[in-house]
Formats: C-alpha cells, sequence, structure tokens
C-alpha cells in the first residue's frame, strides 16, 4: 500500500492489516514525534481496480520513536470497501526467519510506482532486541533499501514477516532493518488475531444462521457482561454499549477467528450441554470457523545427548532403514511442512542413513513442532510394534515439548509476569508445581523462559494447566493484576474446552491456600531413648505445606547426638534435590528437655569442599517435644501463635525479657505471660537441660502459658547485648518475623565484637501450631523390642 500526503506526495509505503486499518512506521507520517492530525492518501499501485482512500491515525495506533529508539509503529484507518482484487495481508512473526529469502516492495525517489527489492532475513539486533536486520541483497547498492521503503512489507514464503524502518548507506557498510510482526503487534495489540487474509471474514449470508444457534444459549443472557469483556477489543468496540442483543454480538463478531472466541467463551459459560453445542459446531464448521492451534515463536532446543537419542531412534526404525521408504517419509513431509506449517524445506535422501536422520533433525530444529508432524506423516501400516515406531514417538515426546498457548496468549502471560515482582513470581512458580517436583535452575529474570518452562510440565486432564495454576497463584498475589490475570484464565480455559467449575475451584483453592508454608521446613525430630537415656531416635521429615510431607529418615535404633548430627547434615543434601537450590528451606530441630541447651545452630554441615555451620546457611529453630505431646496446653498455644501471625504492627512490648539472675519463681512469670499481649520471651541465660520433670523454671512456664516465641544467650556475659538487640528489632518488626532476624544476624559480617558473640550464641524456639505432627504418625518412633538375656 502506497501511502501520500494531501498534496500526493509519496511518503512511504504500508501493510493491510485488515479490512480498514494499515500499519506503517510513524516517521512516514511524522518525521517529528507529535500525532499528525490530517488525513492521509492511500492506494495500491498493484491493484487493477484503483482503489484509493482517506485515512487517518486510529486510536492507539500512534507509538513514534521513544529516547531508547523503540517504538515507531504507526496505524491508519479508513472506512471504505475494499476491491475485490485486494485482501488483507497474510501475517507471521519474523525473529525466526533466520537465512530465508525476503522481498520487500517500496517506492524510492524517482520510481513513484514502486520497485521490488531482493535479500535475506538475518538476525535480531537491537534496540532492546526490537529489529531483525536484512541482508545481503537489500544492502547492496542496486537492490538497496533507501527512503520510500519504510513501512512496506517484508515477505516471506508470500507472509508478511515486518516493516521496514530504517537503512544505513555508506561506502564501508550497508544495512537495513525491519520491525518484526511480532513486535509491531506489542504495540498495537489489537494486530495480534487480525485474520489471515480474506479467507478470515464470515460470509454475510451465514450470520443468521448463527445467530439463531447462538440464541439458544441462556449463558449468552446469563454471563453476556463477562463474556463481552472478554471479546477482543475491536469486537466491544462495534458491539458497543450496553443493553446487548444476541445478534448484536455476533454480528459484531466479523472475522472468524473472533466468531470461535466468542463460541468458546459461550461453551464454557454454559458448562457443557451437547445438545446445544453439536448443531453450534456443525454451523462453524461449515464456515470454516476452526480452532486456534497452540503455538511457539522458537524452535526446540536439544542437548546434545537428546541429539544422540533422536538420532539413533530414528536410525533404529525398521522402515527408515530402507532408502526407498525413506524417500517416501521425506516427500510426505516437505508437502505436509508446506501445507501445515507454511515452510519450504528441501530433504534429498542418500544411502547414509545416520546422515539422512541427521539431516532430518538438523531442517526441524528451527521449525517449531515439525518433528511432531514429521511422525504424524508416517502411515499407519508402518506404525506396528517390533518397528521401532513406539520407541520412536516416545524420543519425540520427551524431547519436543508440545505447545498448549498460542502465540498471544503467551505473550500476554509473559507481558503481565515481567511487570510482577520476582519474589512473587517465584512464589507463584513454586506453588503451581506438585510439593516435591523440581523442574531444575531457571532464570527468573527471563520470564519467558518461565512461562515456556511451566507451560511444558504435565497437568491433569481432570484440572486446569499448570500455567493457568501459575497465572491464578499470580493473581492471588496481586491485586493489582488479578482482573487481567483472571480474564487470562478464562480465554485460555474457554479455548482449551476446560470446564469453568474447575477453574473455579482453582481460585477458591488459591485463595484459602495463602495461609500454608511460605518456605519448606526441614523438621529434625530427636526422641529420647526409653532405656539409654543419652542416645535418641532420629526422624526427618520435608514439609512442602498444604499437607504435603516427604519422609527423609526414620531411624529405628538409638544412636549419640554426634552420629545424629552427621545424618542431619546428609539429609540435607537429600533435600536440596527435592527443593529449588535457590528456594532453600527452614530446618527445626525437635528436642527433648534434656537437649534444650544443645547449640543446634552450630551442628557442623559440609559440601565437597567447605565445612559450614548449619546456622549459618539455614534459618534454625528449636521447637519443643514436651509441648507437642501435651494436649493441655495447645488451646493457650493455638491463640497465642494466631495473635502473632496477626500481628499487623511492631510491638516491643510484646516480648517479657528475664535476666539470667531473676529472682521471679515460674508462677509469677507464667501469670506475668498469660497476657494476650505477651507472645515472647527472651532470657539472658540458657534454661537448665532436665532429663525428666522436675521443678518447673521460666522455660517451663513460657511453654504453659502458650508462648510461641522463646529466645535465650547461652552466655549469660551477652545478656544485655541480646536485650538491647531484641528491643531493636522489634521496634521495627512484628514478633513473627524473629526467624529471619536471628537469620540475618548469624549470617551478617560485622567488625562489631559483641554482635558477633551474639550471633554465635543465641538459641530461637519458635513453636509453629499450625504445624504440630500427628503424635500417632510416622514421626513417633520408639526404639524395638529388647529380649532379655
Amino acid at each position: 500500500m502506497r501511502i501520500a500526503d494531501q498534496t500526493g506526495v509519496v511518503l512511504g509505503c504500508g501493510v493491510l492489516v485488515s479490512a480498514r486499518h494499515i500499519v506503517t512506521c510513524a516517521h512516514v507520517l511524522s518525521p517529528a514525534r507529535e500525532r499528525p492530525t490530517g488525513p492521509f492518501l492511500v492506494d495500491f499501485p498493484r491493484s487493477a481496480s484503483g482503489f484509493d482512500a482517506t485515512a487517518t491515525v486510529a486510536v492507539g495506533g500512534w507509538v513514534p520513536v521513544t529516547d531508547n529508539g523503540r517504538g515507531d509503529v504507526a496505524v491508519l484507518e479508513f472506512d471504505k470497501a475494499l476491491a475485490e482484487d485486494i485482501s488483507p495481508a497474510v501475517l507471521d512473526h519474523g525473529r525466526d526467519k533466520r537465512g530465508r529469502d525476503a522481498r520487500v516492495f517500496g517506492h524510492p525517489v524517482g520510481v513513484a510506482n514502486g520497485v521490488w527489492s531482493r535479500g535475506q532475513v538475518a538476525d535480531t539486533v537491537g534496540p532492546h532486541n526490537e529489529l531483525v536486520q536484512l541482508s545481503p541483497g537489500m544492502a547492496t547498492h542496486h537492490e538497496r533499501i533507501e527512503r520510500g521503503y519504510s513501512g512496506g512489507g517484508v515477505m516471506v514464503d508470500e507472509r508478511v514477516v515486518g516493516i521496514v524502518t530504517s537503512s544505513v548507506a555508506g561506502t564501508e557498510r550497508l544495512a537495513a532493518f525491519m520491525i518484526p510482526m511480532e513486535v509491531v503487534a506489542v504495540h498495537w495489540q489489537r494486530l495480534v488475531l487480525l485474520p489471515e487474509g480474506r479467507d478470515g471474514f464470515v460470509e454475510p449470508s451465514a450470520t443468521q444462521q448463527l445467530i439463531a444457534q447462538f440464541a439458544r444459549f441462556e449463558a449468552l443472557t446469563r454471563y453476556q457482561e463477562r463474556i463481552v469483556a472478554l471479546l477482543p477489543t475491536r469486537v466491544r468496540d462495534d458491539i458497543g454499549p450496553p443493553p446487548h442483543s444476541v445478534s448484536s454480538i455476533v454480528e459484531a463478531c466479523r472475522l472468524r477467528s473472533e466468531l470461535r472466541q466468542l463460541a468458546d467463551l459461550v461453551i464454557y459459560f454454559e458448562q457443557g450441554s451437547p445438545s446445544l453445542v453439536r448443531p453450534l459446531e456443525a454451523v462453524l464448521a461449515a464456515q470454516r470457523v476452526q480452532a486456534e492451534s497452540p503455538s511457539a515463536e522458537t524452535p526446540d532446543e536439544l542437548t546434545p545427548d537428546q541429539l544422540r537419542k533422536l538420532t539413533d531412534a530414528l536410525v533404529r526404525m525398521r522402515y527408515f532403514l530402507d532408502p526407498l521408504t525413506r524417500k517416501t517419509y521425506f516427500e510426505t513431509f516437505v508437502r505436509r511442512a508446506r501445507d501445515v506449517l507454511h515452510r519450504q524445506v528441501a530433504l534429498t535422501p542418500t544411502t547414509d542413513v545416520y546422515a539422512d536422520a541427521e539431516n532430518l533433525i538438523q531442517v526441524c530444529l528451527p521449525i517449531p513442532g515439525s518433528l511432531r508432524l514429521f511422525v504424524d506423516a508416517i502411515p499407519p501400516a508402518d506404525r506396528v510394534p517390533g518397528t521401532g515406531f513406539g520407541e520412536l514417538v516416545l524420543v519425540v515426546e520427551e524431547i519436543c515439548i508440545e505447545r498448549i498457548l498460542t502465540d498471544a496468549e503467551r505473550h500476554t502471560l509473559v507481558e503481565l509476569v515481567r511487570t510482577a515482582p520476582r519474589d512473587v513470581v517465584a512464589s507463584a512458580h513454586r506453588r503451581c508445581l506438585d510439593p516435591f517436583e523440581s523442574v531444575g535452575p531457571i532464570d527468573g529474570a527471563d520470564p519467558d523462559k518461565l512461562v515456556r518452562r511451566i507451560e511444558s510440565l504435565a497437568g491433569r486432564r481432570d484440572r486446569p494447566p499448570r500455567v493457568v495454576h501459575f497465572s491464578e497463584q499470580l493473581a492471588a498475589f496481586l491485586p493489582e493484576l488479578r482482573s487481567d490475570l483472571h480474564d487470562w484464565g478464562d480465554r485460555v480455559c474457554a479455548r482449551l474446552g476446560a470446564r469453568r467449575v474447575d477453574l473455579g475451584t482453582l481460585r477458591q483453592s488459591v485463595t484459602a491456600d495463602q495461609l500454608s508454608l511460605d518456605r519448606p521446613v526441614m523438621s529434625v525430630r530427636l526422641v529420647p531413648d526409653s532405656i539409654e537415656r543419652s542416645q535418641f531416635l532420629l526422624a526427618i521429615t520435608l514439609d512442602r505445606g498444604g499437607g504435603a510431607r516427604r519422609q527423609l529418615v526414620a531411624n529405628d535404633q538409638p544412636e549419640p547426638i554426634d552420629r545424629l548430627v552427621e545424618r542431619v547434615d546428609a539429609a540435607i543434601g537429600h533435600a536440596l534435590e527435592l527443593v529449588d537450590y535457590d528456594e532453600g528451606f527452614m530446618i527445626e530441630v525437635i528436642v527433648p528437655r534434656a537437649l534444650i541447651a544443645e547449640p543446634v545452630d552450630t551442628w557442623p554441615i559440609t559440601d565437597e569442599f567447605f565445612e559450614d555451620q548449619i546456622g549459618r546457611r539455614f534459618p534454625i529453630v528449636l521447637r519443643s517435644l514436651e509441648r507437642m505431646s501435651e494436649p493441655k496446653v495447645r488451646p493457650q498455644w493455638r491463640r497465642k501463635w494466631r495473635l502473632a501471625q496477626d500481628q499487623r504492627h511492631p510491638d516491643p512490648a510484646s516480648m517479657h525479657f528475664l535476666g539470667h539472675e531473676s529472682g521471679d519463681t515460674a508462677f509469677a512469670v507464667r501469670e506475668r505471660l498469660r497476657s494476650d499481649e505477651k507472645l515472647f520471651l527472651a532470657m539472658g541465660g540458657p534454661p537448665a537441660p532436665h532429663s525428666d520433670k522436675r521443678a518447673p523454671d521460666a522455660y517451663a512456664a513460657a511453654l504453659s502459658a502458650g508462648i510461641p516465641y522463646l529466645a535465650w544467650v547461652r552466655d549469660p556475659a551477652l545478656e544485655e547485648v541480646l536485650r538491647a538487640a531484641l528491643d531493636r528489632a522489634l521496634t521495627r518488626h512484628p514478633v513473627r518475623s524473629l526467624v529471619d532476624i536471628v537469620a540475618a544476624w548469624r549470617t551478617a559480617t560485622t567488625d562489631d565484637a559483641e554482635a558477633a558473640a551474639l550471633a554465635a550464641h543465641i538459641t530461637l524456639m519458635v513453636c509453629d501450631e499450625e504445624r504440630t505432627p500427628n503424635p500417632s504418625g510416622a514421626l513417633d518412633l520408639r526404639a524395638p523390642a529388647r529380649r532379655r538375656t
């Protein structure tokens, strides 16, 4: 499409992307950044009809070049019926066309009617990876892109993959650049669902039949406002303000893709009724309204090991070994790649089966979905058991990710994730996984890779996909994005044919799950042996919240504490295999009164190279074994725990500090701690370890009063240092932050000798009432029966 000003001076080119929209570069219409107000003249020099029209910049269609070099997109809109020989362009992505032959039509000075330039697509360049370089033909002198080409569509395989934006001409280097269509769609999001040529429009003669079918659905009346809100922007604009009629909604869906989306949403909100759905689908099929297929902008990437497995699976297939059959396979695949994927590929069989297998793989890798297409092209007669076809299918299924999102859906979610805080994204990622599932390390700074990784995770048939679970977790954390994320989830589930009730159940469970663990907890339980009181039974579990628990160690033979410390060290390595390494976990050590003075935070842990203290690597706390087994103190403990978790503001009065030489009786301490105001007992010295129940002390008073947080310093000389540090901390943080506060003290590097000594001698006890193990569960170990001799 040629664009001229009101005097007829040619300014540049454009691409017709709908029946009334033209995409071009902003600098074609206005060299400055100001939005142009006057109309432009547009026409098609290659059209025999002599069609022309007057166009203006569309609402939301002005994205001039920014200071960082991004943008330079404009959209013109006209209101005139197209001639019969003119139809919108077929659009495609541009970044994945590296090395492909391309051509572009332009109107350079002196060639007002236009001229073609040919070359190749090179690769992406800046700024922000928004441009793609064109070379080499389009940069040579006689074929070069220059003024007059800007805004012109770059065509690969008869599809427009970008618009020309700039060129560099000089004695030493010539270059040209385009804005790929997927980037244009970022700046003008209405482009995402535009049709592929004239075939994208619904035949007007079918409108009344479609209206009659949609009118049978109660959902289009009952949930009309919600359904309309989920339709594309262009459709909502055409429908106008409420109230809406069924006919106005259906008539606004002029494109087959829009009509498909309307049908998916109506069926989704109707919650199933085959007697209604089947007739509607029959009418849609007659109009060639097809479901939008999942897609991937980037090809599959294989590791050397995966490449070797795939090559071996191909050459072991009986019929692939035969050169004539292999030639048939290749010819069939070439035709299907052209017809289904719209790709031109070349495959010439040889007598070397390994060379042919490797050539096939190299041809398929840059084309998403092509390996699956090759497997699907193998005729049924060659798929019988014993031919190796089954083994080939398993390898392809394992190494080639099958996408479930369309490019538009994936792009929308990636952009929403990009605006979310990093820690929130990480938490939502963990929560959408099974409790002990690990997908390996991934760069949280790259939302695109993260979304694709989650998209590839297998899900259950009776639940929404994991990527929808991820989006719902984000929505629960981010009220400002909740509406957009819920809209995204409804659209995806409607397209996939998921049940609305399943997504509703997921949303309720996600909301209820916000009180579960924010991080995993490795629970170490030490139980005194009934005979050898200096030895202990050990049980270690890894808790992921929501009732998910993995047993790591269950030792029914009592051992001394030194030996058990080594077992804890080994269990940490196992636990790290079950969670992401950057996630980590908290460690709680459940001890009897006899081990209350044990400095668990100083237990050594080792890797292959270094030895460290457990408290410097992980947040670590004690828990009382006696409290967990005594139901009489449970009600007070439960109330105090909830008060601590609900505390909204710092409150230093929630701490009661007891000096090491205090003369207060245990009864007096308990009376002071019974107040709901008191949630934390700090002591200037360690409580005495007892092997049995003796006269109660301050430690026992705190347990009896339900105090969930206790701390003491193992060196009484540091009593005042502890008091001052806790006073400062509780002036700025609520009590529930003590775990992180003490963990920060232990890992901090400081020149303050007193602070370093405090960090090395402090013990923190946190009794989490919400995570009280079942006394009859696997954690309750007993020593094996011993025979008398």
